[in-house]
């Protein structure tokens, strides 16, 4: 893999008490891993060391995390994958349902909905979200892992350099830089959150 190729990371969360669930993140390579690592791996730790723990202050500790699967794209037969190891969000507390569902959308500058993108979180704690609009912390807290996904440099683990994007295939799976995003005050509901769908 080179600088400028891009990885998929789909992040797949466990709920003791409801559906899993899978987040969905595109990555492009900005500078080479150290050290002989491979590159999927290198994508993936450098997502878990620098995005994960502010991700898992959004959400309820009731969500684990099972595993990490990193393909190249397009997809491509190699994969890494990360089996997590106890790591879980840190929101105490009952969680709420899977269908309240806390969203960032992704803005990339440019127009069309080609080049946007939804990352529906994982339930956090029911404090987080008391009634049809989402508490002031976890607006904060949402704020900071969407601040940290942009541009993810793990150099000092030897993991490299990576940008946050948009893949589409509608447009021949041209990734786009994420640039800036929008966190809605009310959490979105759907109908049903079944694994793989999430992001």
């Amino acid at each position: 893999m080179a600088i400028g190729d891009v990885a998929r990371l789909a992040v797949e969360n466990e709920n003791s008490a409801q559906d899993d669930f899978i987040n969905v993140f595109h990555y492009r390579q900005l500078a080479l891993q150290a050290g002989g690592k491979g590159t999927l791996e290198a994508a993936t730790l450098a997502w878990l060391n620098v995005v994960y723990p502010l991700y898992a202050a959004c959400i309820s500790d009731k969500i684990g995390l099972r595993r990490v699967q990193t393909r190249f794209m397009p997809l491509s037969p190699a994969v890494y994958e990360f089996i997590g190891t106890g790591e879980k969000g840190l929101q105490t507390g009952d969680a709420v349902p899977n269908q309240i569902a806390p969203i960032v959308s992704w803005r990339t500058g440019s127009v069309g909905r080609s080049y946007r993108g939804r990352t529906f979180l994982p339930p956090c704690a029911a404090q987080s979200c008391p009634g049809p609009n989402l508490a002031g912390g976890q607006l904060v807290l949402m704020d900071a892992y969407a601040q940290a996904s942009y541009l993810v440099d793990d150099t000092l683990n030897g993991n490299g350099i990576w940008e946050l994007v948009i893949w589409s295939e509608t447009i021949g799976g041209v990734s786009a830089s994420v640039q800036s995003h929008v966190i809605p005050g009310a959490p979105g509901v759907q109908k049903r959150r079944r694994q793989g769908v999430g992001s």
